[in-house]
């Protein structure tokens, strides 16, 4: 019996074994299954744009950034929260989230950056002339950057499924006695590989 064939069957059987049996699976853009949390510090100054910094920005400095909005307050996952929305004259659309109650009450932790052409936006969003399509965090993140360019900033995505794509990173600390984990998400959506929405939230839980 020849054992070049078998021989060469195992090879390949055990080069690939890890891969297929691996929980975490990375696969590029097309792939159909990526689930990885990424466990890592997401630096605070990189949650920046225009000023404002998720987790530290209240909305009394937001006003003072970026001008006062129609006062509106949503429900999300059964936390009630401020809701601040401004448009670009271009169509960009900022809509900024800050919890109305907790330990970072009026603190801004959710940012939701898009062009209004692939936006629903609330009705009655302040104009601001400071905000349009150009801008972009301290990160490098701005809409209009390809799958690739967000790719070399984010690395890989934590959970991809068809056109569905999210980041998300869990850095743990402790605090006196207590440990939290600070949870750090992002939601981009392309249109012909260019961003035209990116969903930026801070959780400490």
């Amino acid at each position: 019996m020849k054992k070049g064939p078998i021989f060469l069957l195992l090879f390949t059987w055990l080069c690939l074994a890890p891969t297929a049996f691996s929980k975490d699976t990375t696969k590029d853009r097309l792939g159909k299954i990526q689930n990885k949390t990424h466990y890592k510090k997401i630096p605070d100054a990189s949650l920046t744009i225009l000023g404002i910094e998720l987790e530290s920005t209240t909305f009394n400095q937001l006003h003072r950034l970026l001008g006062r909005t129609p006062l509106r307050f949503v429900i999300k996952d059964n936390t009630s929260f401020r809701e601040s929305c401004y448009r670009g004259r271009d169509g960009t659309i900022l809509q900024l989230l800050a919890p109305t109650k907790g330990e970072y009450r009026e603190q801004v932790l959710v940012a939701s950056l898009g062009i209004s052409k692939y936006t629903e936006a609330p009705s009655g969003c302040a104009s601001s002339v400071r905000l349009n399509k150009k801008a972009k965090y301290k990160s490098g993140l701005r809409l209009g950057m390809s799958y690739l360019e967000l790719k070399k900033i984010l690395g890989n995505p934590s959970f991809h499924r068809q056109d569905l794509l999210s980041y998300r990173f869990i850095y743990q600390f402790k605090k006196a006695t207590r440990t939290y984990n600070e949870v750090v998400e992002f939601w981009p959506e392309f249109v012909d590989d260019k961003l035209v929405f990116l969903k930026v939230s801070k959780f400490i839980r």
